[in-house]
């Protein structure tokens, strides 16, 4: 029982000397982003502006996926075949990150579902980003 007792004290003090929190850690890794559209009305949609896109011809465009790779400190973000590192702020309390990628600040909620392999992400607009993970 007492040393059950002081490694349940050494994991609680361990877990507090990580400068990260546990929906933090969820991020990590490899994913793949999709990015649904909202139809505003007939002739608009709406998306999250990261996303990339195809015109495809004057009346259609096609929303592309692009991947993702979180560390503790920075995502790379891989867009039209290129890979741009960003830092990347996280705020536990809400548990949201904000990042500027090409001078545009972008800021989104964490989503979680029950699939490990599955989060969302949404933006200050309500616009979604479903992350796949690879």
């Amino acid at each position: 029982m007492k040393k059950l007792k002081q490694l349940t004290i050494a994991v609680i003090l361990f877990l507090g000397l990580v400068p990260m929190s546990f929906g933090q850690a969820q991020l990590f890794g490899k994913w793949t982003a999709n990015c649904p559209t909202e139809r505003l009305d007939i002739a608009t949609v709406q998306f999250c502006e990261l996303c990339p896109m195809k015109i495809i011809d004057k009346t259609s465009l096609k929303i592309l996926d692009f991947e993702l790779n979180f560390d503790q400190k920075m995502v790379n973000l891989n867009i039209d075949n290129k890979v741009v590192s960003v830092p990347y702020k996280w705020n536990e309390a809400t548990e949201s990150i904000q990042l500027t990628y090409n001078n545009i600040f972008y800021s989104f909620k964490i989503l979680t579902t029950n699939n490990p392999k599955l989060i969302i992400l949404k933006n200050t607009d309500g616009n979604l980003m479903i992350l796949n993970k690879v």
